[in-house]
């Protein structure tokens, strides 16, 4: 397990190893990415990027408006938690070569993409956000025959929408 730390003003993106790795940013800018194993990264408080890659990683932003970038292949091994989501400030990235038929690549989400319930509800919905146990699902067909794939815990009882993810080109 490595624990990097981003000290260097030359550079303020860190990056991990396939090990677990605990990964802290500081009070500027950070680009900080987990790469594989299941790391731990704090964004301190700056305006951030965290990115688990691979793994089961816990990502805590800090201040700052925040992007939560997820551009790995979803599946049941490869879940993330985000502890402190603030939609006022935070938002989610999917890559658009994973996340198909969510909307325009560098753009939001198209809300017809996006669901809160149990399950999705009709053949448009590809992101759903289950409020009960607090997890966002990838449905790769909308409701047809694949199963919802787990992305990220963010905490049961929220209000998400469609606004608080974008579609970009990663």
């Amino acid at each position: 397990m490595a624990v990097i730390r981003v000290e260097n003003k030359k550079s303020e993106d860190a990056f991990g190893t396939k090990g677990n790795d605990t990964i802290y940013g500081d009070n500027r800018w950070n680009g900080l990415w987990g790469e594989g194993g299941n790391d731990r990264i704090f964004g301190g408080g700056g305006d951030d990027f965290l990115s688990g890659g691979t793994g089961r990683d816990t990502l805590t932003s800090g201040a700052g408006f925040d992007r939560f970038v997820f551009d790995a292949n979803p599946d049941n091994a490869n879940v993330d938690v985000i502890t402190d989501y603030n939609k006022k400030y935070d938002s989610i990235l999917l890559a658009d070569s994973i996340f198909k038929g969510t909307g325009k690549t560098n753009d939001w989400m198209k809300a017809s993409a996006f669901w809160q319930g149990a399950k999705a509800h009709d053949s448009n919905d590809r992101i759903i956000y289950n409020p009960k146990n607090g997890i966002v699902y990838y449905y790769s067909d909308g409701s047809g025959a694949k199963e919802a794939v787990p992305v990220v815990k963010l905490g049961a009882g929220r209000k998400m929408s469609a606004a608080d993810f974008f579609i970009a080109d990663l």
